[in-house]
């Protein structure tokens, strides 16, 4: 089973280009096994969009469904490698990030984008998408090279954000903190428990 998780910025991997996956990998189980476990983090937490560095995975690929799992046959993307080859016009439109949880911004998009890439079953793909669709693609296809909605805002707009940003940023050294503090406890248990076994064999060993 795979242990991606969510990520949250501002971990440094967020701002890591990703690396091409290679055609051997793809039809891998642990390769299958990781799609998979995204899109069970994209839909648990809301999303409609996931790229593979925001669970800590090293790989230039993202999934979307711009519905939810009820859809996911038959609206589920898989987008491996992708290459945005071409644009057209220009929108303004909300965006959230499941790193930011919480924060939403306008920013400004294409309002097409074709787009040549691979998914688990065929390479070479190229597709014209627009709307909503051309919107969720351009945002995760800037994850795979470390750009994020935040570098997309107006000065204006960051002006606003950044108290939001500011508390986001405490929440999240909160949250890291209570979980580095969950883990010494839990291990300083299981030791606990080790060291418990170890003196009841003793005793056993002792009374024989």
């Amino acid at each position: 089973m795979s242990d991606l998780d969510l990520i949250w910025y501002p971990k440094r991997v967020l701002r890591e280009p990703t690396k091409k996956v290679l055609q051997e990998e793809i039809h891998t189980k642990e390769f299958l096994e990781n799609i998979s476990r995204m899109f069970t983090i994209m839909y648990y937490r809301g999303g409609v969009g996931l790229a593979a560095p925001q669970v800590g995975w090293n790989a230039s690929l993202f999934i979307v469904n711009p519905y939810d799992r009820s859809r996911h046959l038959t609206e589920a993307r898989i987008f491996i490698n992708p290459s945005v080859v071409g644009f057209g016009g220009t929108t303004v439109g909300q965006e959230g990030c499941l790193s930011f949880p919480g924060i939403f911004a306008s920013v400004a998009r294409h309002k097409r984008v074709s787009v040549q890439y691979a998914n688990t079953t065929r390479d070479g793909i190229e597709q014209e998408y627009s709307g909503f669709m051309a919107r969720i693609i351009q945002h995760e296809f800037d994850h795979l090279n470390g750009i994020l909605f935040i570098d997309r805002l107006t000065d204006k707009v960051k002006k606003s954000l950044k108290p939001q940003l500011v508390s986001h940023k405490e929440r999240i050294k909160r949250i890291r903190k209570n979980r580095k503090k969950r883990q010494k406890e839990a291990e300083a248990r299981k030791k606990g428990r080790a060291k418990k076994r170890r003196k009841q064999r003793k005793r056993k060993k002792d009374k024989k």
